[in-house]
């Protein structure tokens, strides 16, 4: 009888989590590593101090000096299980917060974001398991947690090791999930009215972030050559050590790197964008009218002004678009970023995220067939939204070959 009534209770975590095994095994049933993500799990702080080295670091104390194939896909399955443990009782906590007419709202939104291809489980796929993002994101959500069950005193601090702990375990955390915890800051700072000891307090986690990502960037300590490196880790695993990652990721400059990956994808990334706009058109259209809740409900408190902040805070994310050229993962992190960040304000109960979840109750009663219709509709993307630029440049070599063959 227990047994029945915890399930009841926790019938969406439950969900949630099977629902996301399922995804993982269908779409990669190999649990194949890619091998620039191999490298993350066995370059460690043994080979010089730098960035995506604590990850390797932490699987070479669990695992060993040596590490198999075998346990590196082991170590990702087991960061991947408790992300989706943690992902879904973060959810299923804020259910049971959410007022009784906004719970039909509230599971209409979870699974809407799960229908996105860019919900947490782009990182379940082939291209992307193992990735950084995955620790990025488990981070985030303990972080979360953890701010709802203390005070205002201690969130600061929590952001500071949640903070750094990111940056160390991938430098591009700067524009994917930093400017989410700038926007908890702000949220934090409104709440206490500016108070000026908390401003500084939040002011001194982000310049100490900013200095460490400076740091791990440009200064580099005790590394080893390129060719050191090598030996290093093709000694330290049984797994295929692709030289051509090792070498663009820990050794070749950003400028060749831009030059090489970015450049010539230029247009190609922009039309994928635009594209990418217009398909998620729909999708959109449900963000915006909770932004134009979310700004009405501002005017109401006088607290318009502050809003500029939020988009100040959006600035870092740009880096990740002009510096690197898989942005299906940016974008990704930023729609999850986003998300959990008004997950965590039902939670608080806040009452701008209620009442925006309220006025999106009331809208899907108005607008039944577009609401329900939606979700099948970003089902169609989500299958190879993470290589969205490659299949995009198919489209547009096809048009453009057209074109060549109209104007001969």
């Amino acid at each position: 009888m227990k047994a029945i009534n915890l399930i009841k209770k926790y019938k969406l975590e439950l969900f949630l989590i099977i629902y996301q095994l399922i995804f993982l095994f269908v779409n990669n049933p190999s649990f194949f590593v890619k091998d620039s993500v191999i490298l993350c799990y066995i370059n460690d702080f043994s080979t010089g101090f730098g960035p995506r080295k604590l990850v390797a670091s932490l699987t070479s104390v669990l695992f060993g000096d040596f590490v198999s194939y075998t346990e590196i896909k082991l170590m990702v399955l087991l960061v991947s299980i408790v992300l989706m443990v943690v992902f879904s009782i973060f959810i299923g906590s804020t259910m049971r917060k959410v007022e009784k007419d906004n719970k039909l709202s509230f599971l209409y939104l979870v699974v809407l974001y799960l229908s996105c291809s860019f919900a947490v489980t782009f990182l379940y796929k082939t291209a992307t398991w193992g990735r950084m993002e995955a620790w990025h994101i488990l981070i985030l959500i303990v972080y979360l947690i953890l701010s709802l069950k203390t005070n205002d005193k201690i969130r600061p601090l929590l952001m500071f090791v949640a903070c750094e702990i990111s940056m160390i375990i991938h430098h591009m955390f700067l524009s994917t999930f930093l400017p989410i915890y700038l926007f908890l800051a702000i949220y934090e700072l409104r709440k206490a009215s500016f108070d000026k000891r908390l401003f500084m307090q939040y002011f001194a986690v982000f310049t100490c972030v900013a200095a460490s990502f400076l740091l791990l960037h440009f200064i580099k300590f005790d590394e080893m050559s390129y060719e050191q490196t090598l030996i290093y880790l093709n000694n330290k695993t049984n797994a295929d050590v692709s030289e051509y990652f090792v070498r663009w990721i820990y050794f070749e400059p950003i400028s060749k790197h831009l030059n090489q990956f970015v450049k010539p994808y230029l247009i190609y990334n922009i039309g994928s964008v635009l594209l990418s706009l217009i398909l998620f058109a729909p999708l959109y259209f449900v963000i915006y009218k909770g932004i134009r809740k979310a700004v009405v409900c501002s005017r109401n408190s006088s607290n318009e002004k502050s809003f500029i902040l939020y988009f100040i805070a959006c600035a870092p994310m740009l880096i990740a678009y002009v510096t690197a050229s898989d942005f299906g993962r940016w974008t990704a992190s930023h729609f999850t970023g986003f998300f959990l960040f008004f997950v965590y304000l039902l939670s608080e109960n806040n009452r701008t995220a209620k009442e925006m979840l309220s006025s999106l109750g009331n809208h899907i009663k108005a607008h039944k067939f577009f609401y329900m219709l939606l979700p099948l509709y970003l089902l169609l993307f989500s299958k190879n939204m993470c290589k969205f630029p490659d299949e995009f440049k198919r489209f547009l070599d096809f048009v453009l070959s057209a074109l060549r063959h109209i104007s001969l």
